[in-house]
């Protein structure tokens, strides 16, 4: 199974490691190979970093710029105490400090920031009679405490950031009769609660941070919870378990107790079945989404228990089929991205559910094919950015380049003379610093604004005649914002009198508002510590060039000079259009 990595940091240079743009795809779009060797299990932290498992028991770390680091080997510390990894788990903590646990060696690692390397524990555990035997699901809780399940020695063990190891729960479980054995998952909830699921006793406990230990599912009324093998967690302290052992279930504990068993074979009750669950994700609005190995299929799961066929074995209903998917991921806008590895192929389904395949069985279309086939395996992760990161005869990335071009786009639509604004605002809190820009101008077609919901990116992009490209920001086609769909389209039919983005949080760089309207009128609002400033005061002469860029080539602009300028102070710039 995936194990879910964070952060970590670089060690050993990697001879042979590779980044090579090497196809190029629609809509800005590109296919990359960030390692040319086969890799599982790819995991990628906040700022784009990508770390993955490769062969001889390495675990690797990939930058965004393409530089791989080896962070460890088969040979451990070094110092006699080696390493066989074979589940290909890891888990890092926010500090960067790397845990790799030795399913067959009984131990972990931990490779710190600087890449000096420690065995923390071994076979003896905690030393005082509870031993460690086959440790799998590594998990690091906020403060950086590793939590580490011992399957074969029914215990899981909690180490300190200052390697105090203490033993959490053993076989007794919860000492009132409910045994544990061979915990195969582990979670853990942002207040410290953590979760341990056993695979032979079709149960799964919670350990809160007192060390009070308690059942919260078993089979007991549940015949389905057979061998759980994949727990996660959301934002809200719901608890989801992926049944093992070619089951079709899905349940969600929520913090009070209530089991509810969320999908089943039946998948959403409408024909659409759902058999062999192969990965399991959550994202941050608390839908869940699975995979059905071979049922050529994946499901989301609303938080309200609605049940949706997100895609099927047709795929994209042409040439990009989905055979036998066994993993899944979710980005930081909605976005789902599935990898089917007999079809050899990754597709992304936006949260409108249109299908689209993004890398087929020719990888970069040059010499590195995709080329899972039977039994190599194929595992997803996708980032904040909506970059997604597939493996197969080589570690793939897919990424859309989102940034605004340094030049600004020729034949931009200008605005009626006088008729255009910008404010931007540099308040004594940075959560307060706002920004405001206006265009009018004649009709536009409706079509003109593409399709925002769906497929068209839309870029702010502000230059000034010296520096070029001075700030931008990016607001992604698609998206969910506070549990909603970002984009709206205005009108009957949908779009005909525009599209509205709107996100209170101003995820997309700071912006919470974008208007576009036929009648010939834009308008864009940020506000917050993402909105990324135009630098105050302006430099005088004043010759700013504010675009706002739709993904289908279509381009509105409004030109600043210092004609026009009212405010022009560190802490507030006003000005209408040239």
């Amino acid at each position: 199974m995936k194990s879910w990595t964070t952060w970590a940091l670089g060690r050993v240079p990697l001879a042979g490691a590779l980044a090579v743009i090497a196809a190029a795809m629609p809509c800005d779009a590109r296919v990359e190979v960030l390692v040319d060797a086969s890799v599982v299990n790819p995991a990628v932290d906040a700022t784009g970093n990508v770390f993955v498992v490769g062969g001889s028991d390495s675990v690797l770390k990939v930058t965004p710029g393409g530089v791989v680091t080896q962070l460890i080997d088969s040979t451990g510390d070094g110092s006699g105490n080696t390493l066989d990894n074979f589940l290909a788990e890891f888990a890092v903590a926010a500090t960067g400090d790397v845990y790799v646990p030795g399913f067959e060696s009984d131990n972990v690692f931990r490779i710190t920031p600087a890449g000096s390397i420690t065995e923390i524990i071994d076979e003896t555990g905690d030393g005082l009679g509870s031993g460690l035997e086959e440790p799998r699901a590594p998990v690091v809780d906020g403060a950086g405490n590793l939590y580490i399940a011992g399957y074969r020695s029914d215990n899981a063990f909690k180490i300190t950031p200052d390697g105090l190891i203490t033993e959490i729960i053993d076989s007794t479980g919860d000492g009132g009769g409910n045994a544990l054995n061979d915990p195969a998952a582990l979670a853990v909830d942002s207040s410290g609660n953590v979760f341990v699921a056993g695979s032979t006793s079709d149960n799964v406990f919670k350990v809160s941070p007192a060390g009070v230990v308690a059942e919260i599912v078993d089979r007991n009324g549940f015949d389905s919870l057979r061998s759980p093998d994949a727990l996660a967690v959301d934002g809200a302290g719901n608890v989801f378990i992926q049944v093992g052992n070619s089951g079709s279930t899905v349940f969600k504990v929520t913090p009070g107790g209530t089991v509810t068993e969320i999908i089943s074979a039946s998948g959403d009750g409408s024909g659409n079945i759902l058999n062999d669950v192969g990965g399991l994700t959550v994202d941050g609005a608390g839908n869940a989404y699975v995979v059905g190995e071979n049922s050529q299929n994946a499901f989301k799961i609303s938080p309200e228990g609605f049940v949706t066929q997100i895609v099927d074995a047709t795929g994209d209903g042409g040439e990009g089929e989905l055979s036998f998917p066994i993993d899944l991921a979710v980005d930081g806008t909605g976005n789902v991205y599935v990898a089917g590895v007999f079809s050899d192929n990754l597709l992304k389904v936006t949260p409108a559910e249109t299908v689209t395949e993004v890398i087929d069985p020719s990888g970069d279309g040059d010499e590195n094919p995709l080329a899972v086939g039977c039994c190599a395996g194929s595992y997803v992760a996708a980032d904040a950015a909506g970059n997604a990161y597939v493996t197969g005869s080589a570690l793939f990335r897919f990424s859309f380049d989102n940034s605004c071009p340094t030049a600004p786009q020729p034949d931009c639509e200008a605005p009626i003379p006088q008729k255009s604004r910008i404010r931007v605002v540099q308040a004594s809190s940075n959560a307060k610093d706002r920004a405001v820009w206006t265009w009018r101008g004649a009709e536009v077609a409706a079509s003109d604004f593409g399709d925002p919901v769906t497929t068209d990116d839309y870029r702010l992009c502000v230059y000034d005649d010296v520096d070029g490209l001075i700030t931008g920001a990016h607001l992604p086609a698609g998206g969910i914002c506070a549990s909603q769909p970002c984009w709206g389209a205005k009108g009957n039919p949908p779009g005909t009198k525009g599209h509205r983005y709107k996100d209170n949080e101003g995820g997309s760089d700071g912006v919470l508002k974008l208007m576009l309207q036929p009648r010939g009128k834009i308008v864009l609002k940020s506000k917050g510590i993402q909105l990324l400033p135009i630098g105050l005061p302006r430099r005088v002469p004043i010759d700013l060039r504010v675009q706002v860029q739709a993904a289908n080539g279509e381009c509105w602009e409004a030109q600043f000079s210092d004609t026009g300028t009212q405010a022009n102070t560190p802490l507030k710039f006003k000005s209408v259009s040239d």
